[in-house]
């Protein structure tokens, strides 16, 4: 084999390492991304439900109310 071939393939075996190196850092910020991003959502979700609790809640009854005694004057 000739030296300029040997001297392409070493050239071709660097780059594709490089590549792969770099192909391997961005999965894990996308990673550590989702991560986050499921962290947020979660957060989220939970603020929602609260939100809709209080929105949502059924009107109170009277039988859910607290009655007090009719006002007396002089008592």
């Amino acid at each position: 084999m000739e030296s300029s071939n040997i001297l392409v393939a070493l050239e071709e075996l660097e780059k594709w390492r490089a590549r792969k190196a770099r192909i391997e850092s961005e999965l894990v910020d996308l990673r550590r991304r989702r991560s986050v991003l499921r962290g947020e959502l979660e957060k989220v979700k939970r603020e929602l439900a609260v939100i809709e609790e209080a929105l949502f809640e059924p009107p109170e009854t009277s039988a859910d109310v607290t009655t007090f005694p009719p006002f007396e004057p002089g008592r």
